[in-house]
């Protein structure tokens, strides 16, 4: 996809792709003749321009530099507007300032080359700073081309914390007016923080929508934003989106026994988020996920455990593509050193850190996919529809059956002469004799991650059976 089509970077695969079987011809050697005299007098200024290309640093998607931020806006769908353009916000949370790549065997330019690769835009950490001074999310930015979000409430690299006494008293706002005026000019700052993990019901929302606005009228240019753990009634918590940022519920569960529960937790927020779309709020729909931790069942854990099955790749890709289909633009993974708890063998008979490496490649994958092949799905002008009459019909939850859904949700977005049906089987069973009519005369549909063609009989993509853990999106007519 190209800049012309109103979209802030290309992204393609930045490496060769070899045909399965190929092997290389050896190059014949080739006489090149010496360049004129005159030609030699600029060789120099040559080298030193192509040193300076060489170092420059890449954008999300690997392939042209950075832009410096002007402002962030949350924009007309719910995606997140960079310099006015809108971006699929993938964001790696709590991920830098350990040693992750030592644990699992990369250097750490190996770790944040893969980090750029996939196609994260940005990274979210603590203000540290490097011995000789200089911001080490600086660096990130420098060589690899990350933007960064940071807290405007606590800067551990100064001694500064306005949680001590009180984010929204006097001196709290002393505090944070020093860190925001400290660091707004820093051209990689994406937007700010006021809170680590925010909780409706510990924190008073007054307080904490005074410091939201508050840190607004002092960089006006950035939005605000917060990870917010799932606490108290629906109408508790759509309040928060109306603080017109970047506001992630982080699904947490906490050991729920039932495999089913995680899932439904996802479900009932990004539902909460389009009531609270369809009621005039605007943010920049997205949720955080922890992918090593708190979405898979008690007893299930990615590092090996072997209590109980291993932890499904498929799990994950029907966790991030249900986002997709139900409207988010936005996608956070958590990755930090607390998220592993357990993984080093040293603490657990069973932890591994191959374990976490594999769940790693899962999420870089699927990070990959929502950069690229899904990218004019999540930035196209338009929102999925619910399809309602798939089968087997979608059953939201009520009090009698332990807020679990049941059967297939399906939905349809139109794109100019463009159709995608993503398809989501709510359950961990598998379903039979699914059936999701179409709106379009195609002959046949394409999963976008697979490839794999479906055909579409009688208006209408049909499965004898639709797998549990699963999520699909389709283009009909054909794979692009």
């Amino acid at each position: 996809m190209s800049k012309a089509a109103g979209f802030l970077w290309p992204h393609r695969p930045s490496a060769r792709v070899v045909p399965t079987g190929f092997r290389p011809q050896p190059e014949r050697p080739q006489h090149i003749p010496p360049p004129p005299r005159s030609w030699l007098l600029l060789l120099p200024c040559l080298l030193a321009l192509l040193n300076a290309c060489g170092t420059a640093p890449t954008s999300q998607a690997g392939l042209a530099p950075p832009q410096p931020l002007r402002h962030t806006r949350v924009g007309t769908w719910g995606w997140l507007e960079v310099n006015g353009q809108p971006v699929v916000a993938t964001l790696l949370s709590k991920f830098y300032a350990w040693n992750f790549h030592a644990k699992v065997g990369l250097t750490e330019d190996q770790m944040w080359r893969e980090v750029r690769d996939a196609g994260f835009l940005a990274v979210q950490g603590n203000w540290w700073y490097q011995r000789d001074g200089t911001p080490a999310e600086k660096r990130i930015w420098d060589q690899y081309g990350l933007y960064f979000y940071g807290s405007a409430t606590q800067d551990l690299g100064r001694n500064l914390d306005s949680w001590r006494v009180g984010k929204n008293s006097p001196e709290g706002r002393r505090i944070i007016a020093d860190i925001v005026n400290f660091h707004r000019s820093k051209p990689w700052l994406l937007f700010w923080l006021t809170a680590n993990e925010y909780n409706i019901a510990v924190e008073s929302f007054s307080d904490y929508q005074a410091v939201h606005q508050y840190v607004w009228t002092l960089d006006p240019g950035r939005l605000t934003g917060d990870i917010y753990v799932l606490a108290g009634p629906w109408a508790g918590r759509e309040v928060l989106y109306g603080l017109n940022g970047v506001l992630l519920p982080e699904i947490s569960i906490d050991g729920s026994i039932n495999a089913d529960i995680p899932f439904s937790y996802l479900l009932g927020e990004l539902q909460l988020q389009e009531r609270a779309w369809a009621n005039g709020k605007r943010f920049v729909r997205g949720v955080s996920t922890t992918p090593l931790s708190e979405f898979t069942p008690g007893g299930v854990h990615p590092c090996g455990d072997h209590r109980a099955q291993p932890y499904p790749r498929q799990e994950l890709e029907r966790w991030m593509l249900a986002q997709v289909i139900f409207n988010a633009r936005a996608f956070e993974i958590l990755w930090g050193p607390s998220q592993t708890e357990g993984c080093d063998p040293s603490q657990t008979g069973w932890g591994s850190w191959s374990k976490v490496m594999e769940v790693w490649r899962w999420t870089l994958d699927i990070v990959r996919a929502l950069n690229t092949v899904l990218r004019p799905v999540i930035l196209g002008a338009e929102n999925f529809r619910q399809i309602s009459s798939a089968l087997p019909a979608y059953q939201r939850p009520s009090q009698f059956n332990n807020f679990l859904y049941r059967g297939i949700y399906a939905a349809q977005k139109q794109l100019g002469q463009t159709t995608y049906v993503g398809i989501v089987n709510v359950q961990t069973e598998d379903l039979t004799n699914v059936v999701v009519p179409v709106s379009s005369s195609a002959p046949s549909a394409c999963d976008l991650l697979t490839r794999r063609v479906e055909p579409i009989t009688t208006g209408a993509l049909r499965f004898s059976t639709f797998p549990g853990l699963t999520a699909r999106i389709y283009q009909l007519g054909g794979c692009p």
